[in-house]
């Protein structure tokens, strides 16, 4: 069972709130843009990861 929702905000959002990643968009934007889509993809992986093991009743998932 899933105790939490699904993410609401991207996570560039969520990461640029803070200075150190703010700073690596100023230094070098390219790999700024690129760590935050590449973090982005695994966020959705993962989450889509943990809502099929929560709907897996009758262990089509082996872990």
């Amino acid at each position: 069972v899933l105790d939490s929702k699904a993410p609401t905000i991207p996570v560039a959002e969520y990461i640029y709130t803070e200075n150190r990643y703010k700073q690596l968009t100023r230094n070098n934007p390219e790999v700024a843009k690129k760590l935050a889509d590449d973090l982005q993809k695994e966020v959705d992986a993962r989450f889509a990861f943990y809502t099929a093991m929560s709907k897996d009743t009758e262990g089509l998932i082996s872990l």
